[in-house]
């Protein structure tokens, strides 16, 4: 009788394992989870951990009309929102004020992965890691590797029935953890529906006009990387003023570079009373490395390794 059991549990783990199995290849799986977050209607409750730093929020989005609605709610501290609506997010807390840029997604406290074109990325490996349970649901996982170690990689838990993004963690090329996302608890419902009325009502803050900036983005820059990190692509090159602590208008300069996933951006302005000579920034996956030439500044932010950072900078000529 004890072999017939035995026997019984070997075949019901065999079912169990095919049963688990998935044929969908890695990219669909991706692109799957991209659709899913801008067409699907849902609630999410996460929580956001960077280094020791945990957050949680909730995130609730629907689509009516063929337009996108959103509302982030920071669920800790002071209160702080994000509205999406047309094609405008807006930024409403009792501890700044409130503005609204142009932008067809929020960007703040979410995986930027959620909003990545997978069939354009150049030098990435997609891997199928199997199944696992996050939040009572069952995850296909999938890792996201550079070619390289001079970009992060992302390991992520995607939703079987829905697609929608259950778990990630970014990490660095030893594999330690510089972000990490994860839903509590999650719905999926036409119910969400009654949320866009009342963001339809809002009135909201108008948007910061950009126009000046936009204007200057085909001027001429004299300066240029001679090393990027693999995959990487110049997105746009910007001159403009900014007012000092002295009342003077600089002339800063700047080019913003991505891969599809990440982007980091260059900042040049003259040194004049200001050096920010060797020093450096680093918190998850945000890195600022600054550097002095000759009469120059040279800051670079963004979600890049501090290597990387490193040698963009030293490798800056003009």
């Amino acid at each position: 009788m004890k072999k017939i059991n035995t026997f019984y549990l070997a075949l019901l783990w065999c079912f169990s394992s095919i049963s688990w199995a998935t044929s969908t290849s890695p990219i669909q799986l991706l692109q799957n989870m991209v659709s899913a977050h801008k067409n699907t209607n849902y609630e999410l409750r996460y929580i956001l951990q960077q280094n020791n730093d945990i957050e949680s929020f909730q995130y609730r989005h629907t689509t009516q009309s063929y337009k996108e609605f959103a509302q982030l709610l920071r669920l800790d501290n002071s209160r702080e929102e994000i509205i999406l609506r047309d094609n405008t997010v807006s930024y409403l807390g009792l501890t700044f004020k409130p503005f609204s840029l142009k932008s067809s997604h929020i960007l703040d406290n979410l995986p930027a992965i959620l909003y990545t074109d997978f069939s354009k990325l150049k030098d990435y490996q997609f891997t199928l890691l199997g199944k696992s349970r996050v939040a009572d649901r069952i995850a296909n996982i999938v890792k996201i590797a550079p070619s390289d170690n001079s970009r992060y990689q992302y390991t992520l838990w995607i939703d079987d029935e829905n697609s929608l993004l259950l778990k990630s963690h970014l990490q660095d090329h030893e594999g330690q953890i510089l972000e990490q996302f994860k839903v509590i608890s999650q719905y999926v419902g036409n119910e969400l529906l009654y949320v866009t009325p009342y963001l339809e009502s809002l009135k909201l803050p108008p948007v910061i006009d950009t126009s000046l900036s936009e204007q200057n983005i085909k001027q001429d820059i004299n300066w240029k990387l001679n090393w990027l990190p693999s995959g990487f692509y110049l997105v746009k090159g910007l001159k403009q003023g900014f007012i000092t602590d002295t009342e003077k208008i600089t002339k800063l300069e700047s080019q913003l570079y991505s891969d599809g996933i990440f982007s980091f951006t260059v900042y040049v302005f003259p040194t004049e009373e200001l050096s920010f000579n060797e020093q450096f920034f680093k918190q998850g996956n945000l890195t600022i490395f600054s550097h002095t030439v000759e009469d120059k500044n040279i800051v670079l932010i963004g979600d890049i390794p501090t290597e990387s950072a490193k040698k963009i900078v030293f490798n800056i000529t003009f």
